[in-house]
């Protein structure tokens, strides 16, 4: 009995390890890892997602575009807002955010990006991955766009939000919404330290002249 619970903690206990990859305390999982995920339910613990309806998003009055995956880029930003890291402040955050998209852009009836990250590493839901963005003239259609909360003309996000952003990237090219080879490109501080360097698009002509 007791070589028989001795194995089987040792069968989780590797388990846990093909799994989870710890950095400074915070949860990472790999491509390969999250294709061990049944369902969104069973990510929870390591990627916390804000649906629309949680954050009391406001419908859509256009017809919305399918954007056709796996896209070959993802774009990150920062939201020019103060920083948030508990609901009710980002929830409100998102909201001012997707109205000012509305009253601002009314040929785009709804927040442009696809997913926003708070400071406490929750993710919130804005177009999903399966809708076309509105953040980035001449490449929505070709891109995820990932606003981080905050603003970070001066200062980088928090290990917290760049943690959220690499295990989201990383399901996305799990789930083929976001190519294997996607390049990136981001105003924001720090961003390197997280995503390979081979990654990444240096000017934002450039991935303008390649998207034509």
């Amino acid at each position: 009995m007791r070589q028989q619970l001795s194995s089987s903690l040792l069968i989780n206990l590797i388990m846990f390890i093909v799994v989870t990859i710890k950095v400074d305390g915070y949860q990472f999982f790999t491509e390969e890892d999250a294709k061990m995920f049944d369902s969104q339910l069973e990510i929870q613990d390591v990627l916390q997602f804000i649906n629309r309806d949680e954050w009391k998003a406001l419908p859509t009055t256009d017809p919305v575009e399918t954007l056709v995956t796996p896209v070959p880029y993802v774009l990150i930003y920062h939201t020019g807002t103060e920083s948030c890291y508990y609901r009710q402040s980002c929830d409100r955050i998102v909201r001012e955010l997707q109205a000012k998209y509305i009253s601002s852009y009314p040929w785009n009836r709804d927040i442009g990006y696809n997913f926003l990250i708070s400071g406490d590493g929750k993710i919130y839901i804005g177009r999903g991955w399966r809708t076309v963005g509105a953040h980035t003239i001449g490449v929505n259609k070709k891109s995820i766009g990932i606003a981080l909360i905050g603003t970070f003309y001066d200062k980088s996000p928090n290990i917290t939000q760049f943690s959220s952003m690499r295990n989201l990237i990383n399901y996305g090219i799990a789930l083929d919404f976001i190519d294997k080879k996607f390049k990136y490109y981001s105003e924001i501080n720090g961003v390197r330290l997280y995503i390979n360097d081979q990654h990444n698009i240096s000017s934002f002509s450039e991935m303008i002249q390649n998207s034509q």
